[in-house]
């Protein structure tokens, strides 16, 4: 990654890490975090979307 996208990157982090913009609580099952790309997918939304999309979720 470039300086600017690991600067993005670090600043969503912080963004996502803070309990108010977790999303996660709004996904049935969010059990199991991997690593830190796992973990941020969940709180920002972006495994539900992909749920949705292709998961099938209701």
């Amino acid at each position: 990654m470039t300086e600017d996208e690991e600067d993005e990157y670090n600043w969503y982090i912080k963004k996502f890490g803070k309990a108010e913009y977790d999303l996660s609580k709004y996904c049935e099952s969010v059990a199991g975090y991997g690593d830190q790309f796992d973990t941020m997918s969940k709180r920002c939304g972006i495994y539900n979307l992909e749920k949705i999309l292709y998961g099938g979720l209701v």
